[in-house]
């Protein structure tokens, strides 16, 4: 994996954040799979391909103890045959294919060392449907419609 990032502070109460990350999954041994097609054993990380994201925040010290952020990610996965990647065990239940991700936070600091942080998130990715999946377990087609919300508490504490 490659993780890059950047950050610039605007003013005293405004910063911002850039964020590439590449995933070389082509590199990845995850075992073989079997061509439904022509019964070649194939690496299953060369099917699936690489896939990076990146993402833009934003936050801003509203008062002194307060802090807002916001952001958004894109992940791009470059299957070099999602046909045949969609055959393997597990696969429908976590689908995996392009989305976007939209979060916004506030951390409130309780002391100089302690800060309480929540966050609400929502993933979205378009509807999709495999017309002929090469799986013989499968029933064609296969729609595919996915939703995530996430929310998230944490506290930051400094030594």
């Amino acid at each position: 994996m490659l993780y890059t990032g950047i950050s610039y502070k605007f003013t005293d109460k405004f910063t911002t954040s850039l964020d590439f990350n590449y995933y070389f999954q082509k590199n990845a041994d995850w075992g073989k799979a079997t061509d439904p097609r022509t019964g070649e054993k194939v690496e299953v990380s060369e099917i699936a391909g690489d896939c990076y994201h990146i993402a833009l925040g934003l936050q801003y010290q509203l008062l002194p103890k307060l802090q807002l952020s916001a952001g958004c990610k894109y992940i791009h996965f470059n299957y070099d045959d999602q046909e045949l990647y969609y055959t393997q065990m597990g696969v429908y239940e976590s689908v995996k294919y392009d989305n976007f991700n939209l979060g916004i936070g506030a951390g409130y600091k309780v002391t100089d060392k302690i800060q309480i942080d929540l966050g609400v998130g929502r993933t979205f990715w378009k509807d999709k449907t495999i017309d002929r999946p090469l799986s013989s377990s499968v029933k064609a087609p296969v729609d595919i419609s996915n939703s995530s919300y996430v929310v998230a508490l944490g506290v930051d504490v400094a030594f």
